[in-house]
């Protein structure tokens, strides 16, 4: 066995490699034992993901400093959740205590280590013993202890690992939700499959060989049983930058608006977690004082419900360009990729940290225009590997591919989710959007409640795409020349003859114009005697109505109303045109959308 007295840039990396396999082996596991600070399911998955930030974007050198740097930056930009925050904090304490070295000692790591873990405890508004904290400070300080009897990096990981173990084991004991649900914390059991990781690199030296064993001791997933409240709805995340950043003075005004607060980073880059009800309002706080790089918000509620009460064994998937009010994705238990929108330098959530007021408010104004984009690669994976340690099989339902590069994003990550999970996942193009998107997705979920299964749906969902339509009745053209859809020399010619296109995918999924009026009502009246027109031909399955503006809810609500007359049916829904897709269709956009049997 190869004996490390000293370990630089490269030996270190390798080791945290190791731990890295170990832990993403093992996230599914993480996902089942989570329940503190709330049994949201998602701990594995987080740092998981945070853990590969770094695998992916990490090329070490020979001097720790620089690899350490490297790491500790590479997790700030990718963690995720409570849990992955906090190792982000404690590898940038590493990082700064790294600082002047370019190789180091035992006694060195035992030294940086304990401050590394006194830094990561200032990220937290209120530390709670009992946790991935606990583990950290007893392995650290038992490091201190150990230095005295070895020089040796594999021994002291060794005789570390197995002190660490029995403070995972303490966990249980020390908080009431642990004790009641029989596991330990899961951030914590995370940190000890690192560990296991090292220590198997350190003892076998052959990355090839780890197998990411799981520890004997793992308790049946099935006698796990949680009912505890979530009180506060979101798990808010911002990543951010900014100069003089005072984390001490944001942990407290972060605070006010909910709990679970952990600010990790420096004073020019922090990653914020909180847990409130109104993470608008946390990303608009900070909007004033930093630049927005990256969001995420999960709804702690939802996947709450989803752990214990799924109503099917498949889930339905779409993105937020589908138009569906929020209590319909509730009632079917839809889950949710959200686009994103850059309003000047701050990059928003679509439908989430965006709200649609705002946006459109936003959007009349003389501002910098919006700008739109497709979902971050990153909550995508995170999203179909979440769902794949819940769920037999997954269906996603997309935006039109000829619209935005969603579906083959989706699509490729899928692809690799369902390789490493062997869950299956069929992403579908629906080559439509908004509310014909969201008709589509309301079906599907109809057909697994009558019991239809996953095949069958993979043979049926296409067919209903091509059975559906929107048409985007707008009041000016003046927004598809602002967001890039029309030239500006076609817009301006429209707007001298005071043309007002009606606008609607076409057989490849692309804008097209369908017609051209003079004014909004009169396209909105040819529209109704075109559905009236093809309901005598053919079986209405569903319709629905959207708009985009406040002020345009009025004529939404008198157009469902003159649609059920000719149509003789009820709206599926009346909802708000989504942020993301109303960047083109722009303020006093109505639509249309119907599906076919």
């Amino acid at each position: 066995m190869t004996k490390y007295t000293v370990i630089d840039g490269k030996n270190f990396y390798f080791m945290f490699l190791a731990g890295a396999k170990c832990l993403v082996d093992n996230y599914a596991y993480l996902n089942k034992i989570n329940v503190f600070p709330v049994p949201d399911g998602d701990t594995g998955t987080n740092m998981a993901s945070t853990i590969q930030a770094i695998v992916d974007n990490v090329k070490p050198t020979k001097r720790i400093n620089k690899t350490m740097f490297a790491i500790a930056d590479a997790a700030l930009v990718g963690a995720r959740g409570n849990s992955g925050i906090i190792v982000a904090q404690f590898l940038q304490g590493l990082s700064n205590e790294l600082e002047k070295y370019e190789k180091i000692d035992v006694i060195t790591f035992a030294k940086v280590i304990n401050k590394a873990v006194d830094y990561t405890y200032t990220a937290l508004a209120n530390p709670v013993e009992g946790t991935i904290l606990t583990v950290l400070r007893v392995w650290s300080d038992f490091i201190t202890y150990t230095i005295e009897k070895t020089d040796d990096f594999i021994e002291l990981i060794s005789q570390s690992y197995q002190k660490a173990l029995e403070a995972l084991e303490s966990t249980q004991k020390q908080l009431s939700n642990l004790t009641k649900a029989g596991v330990v914390d899961a951030g914590a059991q995370g940190f000890i499959f690192f560990l296991k990781g090292m220590m198997n690199f350190s003892t076998e030296g052959n990355l090839k060989e780890l197998v990411g064993s799981r520890q004997s001791s793992l308790i049946d997933m099935n006698m796990i049983d949680v009912h505890e409240e979530v009180t506060l709805r979101y798990c808010t995340e911002v990543l951010a930058i900014g100069d003089d950043l005072d984390k001490e003075a944001l942990k407290k005004q972060i605070s006010e608006y909910g709990n679970s607060v952990v600010i990790a980073g420096t004073a020019k880059k922090i990653r914020v977690h909180v847990h409130s009800d109104y993470p608008e309002k946390v990303i608009h706080y900070l909007s004033e004082i930093a630049q927005i790089e990256s969001t995420k918000v999960d709804d702690m509620v939802f996947q709450n419900e989803i752990r214990e009460h799924r109503m099917h064994d498949i889930a339905i998937v779409i993105d937020s360009s589908a138009d569906i009010p929020d209590e319909l994705m509730a009632k079917y238990q839809m889950h949710f990729i959200p686009l994103q929108v850059q309003l000047d330098k701050n990059i928003y959530l679509d439908r989430i940290t965006l709200k649609h007021d705002d946006f459109y408010d936003w959007q009349a104004s003389d501002k910098i225009y919006p700008k739109t984009s497709l979902p971050s690669l990153k909550d995508i994976q995170n999203k179909l590997t979440y769902l794949a340690s819940f769920y037999k099989a997954i269906i996603v339902l997309n935006v039109s591919s000829g619209l935005s590069g969603t579906w083959q994003a989706c699509s490729d990550i899928g692809k690799k989710i369902q390789k490493q999970t062997g869950v299956p996942i069929e992403v579908i193009d629906t080559k439509t959007l908004a509310g014909a998107q969201g008709l589509v997705a309301v079906r599907v979920a109809k057909a697994l409640d009558q019991g239809v299964s996953f095949e069958d749906l993979k043979r049926l969902i296409p067919a209903w795409c091509k059975l559906s339509n929107v048409y985007a009745i707008t009041k000016t053209i003046k927004y598809f020349v602002k967001g890039g859809r029309i030239s500006k020399f076609k817009g301006f010619m429209a707007s001298l003859f005071g043309v007002v296109p009606v606008v609607t995918p076409d057989k490849d999924g692309k804008g097209s114009i369908l017609m051209k009026s003079t004014s909004q009502q009169r396209s909105i009246d040819r529209m109704i005697k075109i559905c009236e027109h093809k309901v005598q031909h053919q079986r209405l399955h569903s319709f629905a109505v959207e708009y985009t503006d406040r002020n345009s809810k009025d004529v939404a609500q008198i157009t469902a109303n003159r649609l059920t007359e000719v149509l003789g049916v009820q709206p599926e829904f009346v909802t708000r045109v989504t942020p993301v897709i109303g960047n083109s269709a722009g303020v006093g956009t109505i639509a249309i959308s119907i599906l076919m049997e």
